[in-house]
């Protein structure tokens, strides 16, 4: 037997999801971890981070490989002339309202960054991309307006592949503030498109961006703001992409995704005599 795991977010977080769930649904999660690790012949992790993550809650009996994910560079590229001018500038953020995402933190650091460092720039967007529902939207909003940032957040609602380019190849900076990720795919987006990137030092994340993103500890506003206003003014400076961002990006390739399965597969089978 072979499994891709993606995560054990649930797990790993249980006290804002497994704990939460009925007792039925916990049991069957649960068991499908310890089938996973006691009769697996073969594990796929999207990360070292998730590999280590799984073999702390679980004595893994097969074996256990990370095969990275990538990004679709059709889609995901740089604008090589620069910046489109044609959008206020914008901080973009790319996720969801689940807890882990941070959302709230997100937003008091962007109104910090606004008020500390740019008052008067009330053309400094913040782009939200996710799906959403209308209650959800709606409290978020009234903490903007707590903040005096409202007239600054816009809502794209869900987007297509194409649409979600654009928005990373315009953004002046991809902010990224999840306390845990398995992988985190849009990293490698914004990286792709040669965006800075802005992101918290936990889960996955240093191992996708490596030395190449600005890190904040995404629990204090405040250190979230200074790495915002650190990246913006660096970013100020030359509006052009980052074309290292973009090669380190094109270092995660599906085709090499491909070959390491195709690696995994056919070690497992020799050290197993299939």
């Amino acid at each position: 037997k072979c499994f891709t795991l993606y995560d054990i977010i649930p797990l790993a977080n249980k006290e804002i999801y497994l704990d939460k769930w009925p007792a039925d649904i916990q049991e069957d999660y649960l068991n499908r971890l310890e089938d996973m690790a006691n009769f697996a012949d073969l594990v796929l992790t999207i990360s070292d981070f998730t590999k280590k993550d799984f073999e702390k809650h679980y004595p893994v009996k097969g074996m256990v490989k990370t095969v990275y994910l990538s990004s679709d560079f059709s889609i995901m590229c740089p604008y090589l002339q620069g910046c489109s001018l044609s959008d206020d500038p914008y901080i973009l953020y790319v996720g969801g309202f689940d807890p882990r995402k941070n959302m709230e933190n997100a937003l008091r650091a962007f109104a910090e960054f606004v008020k500390s460092w740019h008052p008067q720039r009330f053309d400094i967007q913040f782009k939200i991309v996710c799906a959403y529902q209308e209650n959800e939207k709606n409290a978020l909003l009234n903490l903007a307006n707590q903040l005096n940032v409202a007239s600054q957040i816009n809502f794209t609602g869900f987007v297509d592949d194409q649409t979600l380019g654009r928005l990373f190849r315009n953004a002046h900076l991809f902010f990224f503030p999840s306390l845990y990720e398995g992988f985190g795919l849009p990293l490698l987006d914004a990286m792709a498109c040669g965006v800075p990137v802005v992101a918290s030092q936990t889960s996955s994340i240093p191992e996708v961006c490596r030395n190449l993103a600005i890190y904040f500890n995404p629990l204090c506003v405040e250190d979230m703001a200074n790495k915002l206003r650190q990246a913006w003014d660096k970013r100020e400076e030359n509006l052009l992409p980052n074309m290292e961002l973009a090669r380190h990006a094109r270092q995660f390739h599906w085709r090499e995704t491909c070959s390491k399965y195709l690696e995994a597969f056919n070690s497992f089978d020799k050290n197993n005599n299939r």
